[in-house]
């Protein structure tokens, strides 16, 4: 018989005894009954999940990440006559534009033009469909379509080296052909010539095919959809390139083949815009010496004209000249209008010492009649003092 004892600690209850069966935590007796009870759903459970986990890797396509990292060596024109130092918002506006110019549909239509993604060829399963990439079993060459046969896939059914079946989309209701390889097929929708591409005993026969043509609006649309361009380094200047697809070797051809044509690209850019900058300088550095030999010609001319070397002094000395000159024909209007005055009226030449003329600033012919009237005004002056201005010798003078 076992021994119990019982501590009541809130409403838990624990049982302890000498012979008790807890294994640590776990009560073996309710777990022993608890499998007992659910041993069913527990097999159900492991069951399920397991065959969930086995359809999901056997029905579910793969799908490959291709990465490249970039160093962009961006280079700023402020910078270059000493302006503003580039900032980190600076580098993110120079990353963005960058990037927008990768994820770009003109940028885009170059990779396309590169890789030749045109024709897609898949190899036909009960459920999925594993695409050809590098190894298509044939080649599918191709003109004058109609617009429905973009984007819908032929089915190719090999029948011997010679022989295949072409089977037709299911919207179309166009029965199956029997074709030649090499030989023309042409009808109201569509040219096609297939050329098988391996040795026949390379292929499957049991093996069902298919083609895809590929329109372009289709193609920019699987390239947005599946790429992805991002920074990693503001300071750096790095950016990653990323590509999925469930065919690993188009994943690295795509990565590869957009890396390279933007290095390349960006290159010509560059080289493009250094080269109209020179042509800017060239054509500033002729304008400019066609300027100075035209001063040149100037100067020359001017001083051949002038005989001077020295403008600045020669100018100098004439204005100089100038001033002097009007200031000389100043003060001689004064005088003129003074001597008129004189002249046209008798009181003037009574006016006493303070009215006589000072001479010295005029030339001698003036001088000395200035003299004469001079003279002659005095003489009146004394005259007047001992005769009446009505008498003979008053008018006489």
């Amino acid at each position: 018989m076992t021994n119990h004892s019982f501590d009541i600690n809130k409403d838990n209850i624990v049982v302890r005894g000498q012979h008790s069966n807890l294994v640590g935590d776990v009560d073996l007796e309710k777990l022993y009954t608890v499998l007992g009870k659910s041993w069913l759903w527990i097999i159900l459970i492991v069951l399920c999940t397991n065959l969930s986990a086995y359809l999901v890797v056997r029905w579910t396509k793969p799908l490959f990440e291709s990465y490249s990292d970039l160093k962009l060596n961006i280079k700023n024109d402020a910078n270059f006559p000493g302006f503003l130092e580039v900032n980190d918002e600076q580098n993110i506006n120079n990353l963005s534009g960058e990037i927008e110019l990768i994820k770009s549909k003109l940028f885009f239509d170059k990779v396309i033009k590169t890789l030749d993604l045109s024709i897609s060829y898949y190899a036909v399963g009960n459920i999925l469909e594993d695409e050809k990439y590098r190894s298509p079993p044939f080649k599918v060459a191709y003109a004058s379509l109609d617009s429905w046969v973009y984007d819908k896939q032929f089915t190719v059914s090999i029948n011997n080296e010679d022989e295949f079946t072409l089977g037709y989309p299911d919207q179309t209701q166009i029965p199956d052909q029997l074709c030649r390889f090499g030989k023309t097929i042409k009808n109201e929708h569509f040219t096609f010539r297939l050329t098988l591409n391996p040795p026949l005993e390379e292929v499957d026969r049991e093996q069902l095919y298919s083609f895809k043509i590929n329109s372009q609006s289709s193609l920019l649309q699987y390239l947005e959809n599946n790429i992805t361009v991002e920074p990693l380094n503001l300071t750096a200047n790095t950016i990653r390139i990323s590509f999925r697809d469930h065919n690993r070797y188009k994943a690295m051809d795509l990565v590869s083949a957009i890396d390279t044509i933007y290095l390349t690209y960006t290159k010509e850019e560059k080289n493009k815009a250094n080269q109209q900058k020179i042509d800017f300088l060239d054509d500033q550095l002729l304008l400019t010496q066609s300027k100075l030999q035209d001063y040149e010609s100037y100067f020359e001319s001017f001083t051949i004209r002038n005989k001077t070397t020295d403008v600045q002094t020669d100018l100098s000395n004439t204005i100089k000249a100038i001033t002097a000159l009007d200031s000389q024909s100043v003060m001689l209007e004064k005088r003129l209008i003074y001597i008129h005055q004189m002249l046209s009226n008798d009181e003037n030449l009574s006016g006493g010492p303070e009215r006589h003329l000072q001479y010295s600033s005029y030339n001698e012919e003036i001088s000395a009649s200035l003299s004469v009237l001079d003279e002659l005004a005095k003489k009146r002056e004394l005259l007047t003092i001992s005769h009446n201005e009505n008498t003979f010798a008053v008018i006489k003078v």
